[in-house]
Parts: C-alpha cells; structure tokens; sequence
C-alpha cells in the first residue's frame, strides 16, 4: 500500500507492506510487516531535465527472530537512503537513474554473516527507461523497464556485488478516471542456485 502526496517539485510517499508465507503452519508474524517514507525534491531542472534529491528510511520489526532475513528484499531492512536522481524527458520516452547510499545495522549478505553486528553502509545503482503510450485501448500508457545493482559494504571495499536486479512495469491509464491498473514483474539472479522472478498487479487512483 503506497500513498503520494506531490506539490510544487517534491514529492513524499509513505508505504507499508506486508509479506506473509502462504502454505506453512505457522500463524501470523511481526516479521511480515514493514512502513516507509520517502521524499523527492528537485534541487535543479529545466524543461526536459531534473535533478533530485532522495531521502528515505525504512522500518522492520524482526520483532520474532531478533535479525534480519538474509536477504534485502521486499521485506526491507531498519535503515536511511539518500542520494540523487536525475531524469530526462521527451515527447516518447523517459530516461532515469539514481544513486543512493544506505546505512542500517543490517548486514546486506545472503548466509550467516547477515547476522553479524555493527553498522554496515552501502549504494544502491538503478536506472531504466519509461517509454510513453499517448494510445494504449482507449486510455494512456506507460512501459518501463529498469536495472539495479549494489555495492559490496564499504568496510569491505569498493565493488559491485551480486545480485543483480531486472525490472519492468506497463501502467494504464483509464480514459475520464482516476483509476490506473498496473502490471509488474522483477527478478534477481545471483547465482544458479540463487535467483527468483515475481510478478502482480496493482490498481492506483491518480487525486
């Protein structure tokens, strides 16, 4: 659930998520649950370009396993982003990247070592390109795809670190309505063995 409130060049969005386990027997767990907020304010533009500032943060409870999962994925992690994003506009198409660094006391790693203690900071790499549909049935549309990577902890070192994400998204928006339907689908491969796709739907009201 995703709530944007937007007005002048800046826009701030709240969320909370819930992620459950279908199909096993235990019961409902703090663990499924997750809020955050973000903010994006234009710091420079012109009529085809923007720069933004990103700031956001995050909370998860972990309340049951006193830890992370061993992975940062919708479930998100305790922590803060900030960074900048930059966006180019044409009649047809939308080009956008951005560059984050995240702190939190979440160790990003698959294995044991995600529990590990202590503060662990690290920068998130995304960009992608919205292509724009004046004539989708009836309506207006929109088509994005997206890649995302990230570094490794920068205690560490310097270098990117597996996995890597691919992304897309058709949003339609309904003639003489608020309402947008949407489509999604994502992946993430890092190895053979360690890899996942998903995909759903949404349905939006533009106010």
């Amino acid at each position: 659930i995703r709530m944007g409130f937007a007005g002048g060049k800046a826009e701030l969005v709240v969320s909370g998520m819930e992620v459950s386990y279908m199909g096993y027997d235990f019961g409902s767990s703090a663990d499924w649950y997750s809020a955050g907020v973000s903010l994006k304010s234009a710091i420079a533009s012109t009529d085809t370009t923007a720069l933004s500032l990103l700031l956001g943060a995050n909370y998860d409870s972990f309340l049951d396993v006193d830890a992370a999962p061993t992975w940062d994925g919708p479930t998100r992690f305790t922590g803060f982003t900030g960074g900048l994003a930059f966006e180019m506009d044409s009649t047809i198409a939308r080009v956008f990247g951005s560059a984050q660094v995240a702190g939190s006391d979440y160790y990003p790693g698959w294995g044991a070592s995600s529990d590990v203690p202590g503060f662990y900071s690290w920068a998130y790499l995304r960009g992608g390109v919205e292509l724009l549909l004046p004539d989708l049935a009836g309506g207006e549309g929109t088509f994005a795809v997206s890649a995302a990577g990230r570094t490794s902890p920068f205690s560490s070192g310097l270098s990117l670190d597996l996995p890597l994400s691919i992304g897309a998204e058709l949003h339609w928006y309904a003639p003489h309505s608020p309402t947008i339907l949407s489509v999604y689908g994502a992946g993430e491969w890092g190895s053979d063995h360690n890899w996942y796709f998903g995909g759903g739907f949404g349905v939006g009201l533009l106010l």
